[in-house]
């Protein structure tokens, strides 16, 4: 699980640089842009060292996942549920499994 998700944001942080086209497409500010594709990279990285380290860095981990796709939902996926018509169906995913991870820290 963990595995998985750092490396669903390392994909898609990195490719959020520059965030110029995305971000102008969708109305979400530039400066927000770059800080979205940071915490997204700081996910994976997060998710990925944290049982190597305190506990407290999965939790961190997890805290971004939650914040990110709240935002996600509220600024672009809430008009429908299905992913394929642009929905919010992965990202109640993700969403569920960031709170799983901010709960249960490094014994996730």
């Amino acid at each position: 699980l963990r595995l998985s998700v750092a490396a669903t944001y390392l994909w898609h942080g990195s490719h959020k640089f520059p965030p110029v086209e995305l971000l102008e497409n969708i109305g979400i500010p530039i400066p927000l842009g770059y800080v979205i594709a940071v915490t997204e990279i700081a996910v994976a990285v997060a998710l990925l060292v944290g049982p190597f380290t305190k506990d407290i860095v999965t939790r961190i981990g997890g805290i971004l996942v939650v914040t990110n796709m709240i935002g996600a939902i509220a600024l672009v996926h809430s008009g429908a549920w299905d992913y394929r018509t642009g929905g919010m169906e992965f990202q109640v995913l993700l969403l569920a499994v960031g709170a799983y991870f901010l709960v249960k820290g490094n014994e996730a």
